[in-house]
């Protein structure tokens, strides 16, 4: 049996108001919500997320443009579970699927956004600076469990790397 993993963040780190151009600011992270049209009258909704850094955000006072990063697009369409189930299926499924095939994982913070591809850590601050680090197979459990909260068992490990292995071959 698991144990239960630490309780994790997702983005944003507190609400943003449904209006086109809203900000929120949380530690140090800010997020832009815009509304734009869709495809068939339906109008889409993009959340933004940038760090704020010696450059800025795009339009503050005495500020040079920075980029923002797509996290998040949504309609306001409702949503039913036979909307999620085909498509969950095949992205958790199909061998072409990138999350059959490597591991990937993503926590955001206060401190920090840090995700997981395979075995590629890398860890962004709310200042931007970010470090890419290459973990060594053998750490990834304590990774995993220290930086994610996710606490595998030895059989889970086992088939991740013998998938790695895999992929390799």
């Amino acid at each position: 049996m698991r144990p239960p993993a630490r309780p994790h963040h997702r983005h944003p780190l507190g609400p943003v108001e449904l209006a086109d151009g809203a900000r929120a600011a949380y530690d140090g992270w800010l997020h832009r919500l815009e509304r734009r049209p869709g495809a068939h009258g339906i109008d889409q909704w993009w959340l933004y997320q940038t760090s704020p850094s010696p450059s800025g955000p795009d339009d503050l006072p005495g500020r040079v443009p920075s980029r923002w990063l797509d996290r998040h697009t949504f309609t306001l369409t409702a949503q039913y579970p036979i909307d999620y189930v085909v498509g969950s299926h095949f992205v958790g499924t199909h061998t072409r699927s990138p999350f059959v095939r490597r591991l990937l994982a993503q926590r955001m913070t206060p401190a920090a956004h840090r995700s997981l591809d395979d075995l590629t850590l890398v860890t962004t601050l709310p200042d931007g600076a970010s470090t890419t680090e290459e973990i060594a197979p053998e750490a990834l459990d304590g990774v995993l469990r220290e930086v994610f909260g996710i606490a595998l068992t030895r059989e889970e490990l086992r088939g991740i790397a013998a998938r790695r292995s895999a992929a390799t071959a």
